[in-house]
This record gives structure tokens, C-alpha cells and sequence, in this order.
């Protein structure tokens, strides 16, 4: 697979070809690692999609995880784990934060080999954009990267952070303090 752009450094950004697209976390190790995505809608509601709640969707939106892989420390049968957010129906959504837990069994997201796709749903094979995760740190929470959906197209932007404490999203510029820090 060969992204057309790879977001290598923190504050990197690329625009996505399409408003409706899927992001993709694969991850080399047998570890459970549990994906996430925070969001706000133009009207400022805000939620979370992850593996304890699967799909949101309301007027103008829809995110769905497809499911939690690396669930008991496994690896999944092509040599690697992968769990897919799907967004689409974006019209109505703000922003959007990926991120993800290392729920057991790592010490670093450099270590397992995480990265994340994201491009059109029918093209995986071809994603718009790669985000690595290159964090040496120990800490449980990454945010990866953040949407901005108020332009003609989205805009990814990589953060690629990391911390003990959850992401939250923030009054704060788009994401703000990440971490409340």
C-alpha cells in the first residue's frame, strides 16, 4: 500500500480527496490497541466512537467502527491487526480527533509498528494519507490526528502525541490543549 502523501512530522497536513472516507489503524504486534475518534458537529454536540459504542449519526453525519481486533493479545491472519472508522455523511461535522489506547500489552506505538490510513472507502488500496506513529514514550494514549472539516475539503493534520490521560477536545483553537496539559 502506498499513501500519496505520508505525514511524517507533528503539525503536518494534507487535504483528503473526499468527505466521505475511511481511517484505517494497523498495528505489526500482537497487542490490543482500541481506536477511537472524538467529535464535534457544527451545532457543537460532541461524542466518541470506539469499540464500547460503536456508531453515531444524527443530521449531516455518520462514524462507525467496524470492530476491536487484537482483543486477548492476537494477530490478525495478514500479519498485522487493523481496526477502520468509517465517516461519512460529513456535511454537519466541525472536527474530528483520531486517536487511540493501548488497551495491554505495549510499551510504545513506535514499538508496534502503528500507523494510520485514510482515504476513500472503495481505494484502501491506495490511501490519501499515512500518519506514523513514532512515540517512544510509554504512555497509554495517542492522538493521532485531527480533521478540520470547515473547508471546501477536509484537512488531516498530524499530531501523533502522546499521554497518560485521554484526549479531550477543547474550547481551545480546533483541538487546543489535547490532553488538558
Amino acid at each position: 500500500i502506498k499513501p500519496k502523501v505520508i505525514l511524517k512530522q507533528k503539525g503536518a497536513s494534507a487535504a483528503l480527496n473526499n468527505s466521505n472516507f475511511l481511517a484505517t489503524m494497523r498495528w505489526k504486534t500482537s497487542v490490543d490497541v482500541d481506536l477511537h475518534v472524538l467529535y464535534e458537529t457544527k451545532e457543537g454536540k460532541t461524542g466518541e466512537v470506539y469499540y464500547g459504542n460503536k456508531r453515531h449519526s444524527g443530521n449531516g453525519y455518520q462514524i462507525k467502527l467496524d470492530g476491536d481486533a487484537g482483543v486477548g493479545n492476537s494477530l490478525g491472519s495478514q500479519g498485522y491487526n487493523e481496526e477502520n472508522i468509517e465517516f461519512s455523511e460529513t456535511e454537519n461535522l466541525k472536527r474530528a480527533l483520531i486517536c487511540t489506547n493501548i488497551f495491554s500489552g505495549a510499551t510504545s506505538y513506535a514499538s508496534i509498528g502503528a500507523h494510520v490510513l485514510v482515504g476513500s472507502k472503495n481505494k484502501m488500496n491506495e490511501p490519501d494519507v499515512q500518519v506514523t506513529l513514532t512515540s517512544q514514550s510509554r504512555d497509554k494514549w495517542c492522538a493521532i490526528a485531527e480533521i478540520d472539516f470547515s473547508g471546501i475539503s477536509p484537512v488531516i493534520k498530524s499530531i501523533d502525541d502522546v499521554s497518560s490521560r485521554k484526549p479531550e477536545l477543547s474550547s481551545k483553537g480546533l483541538f487546543g490543549k489535547i490532553f488538558g496539559r
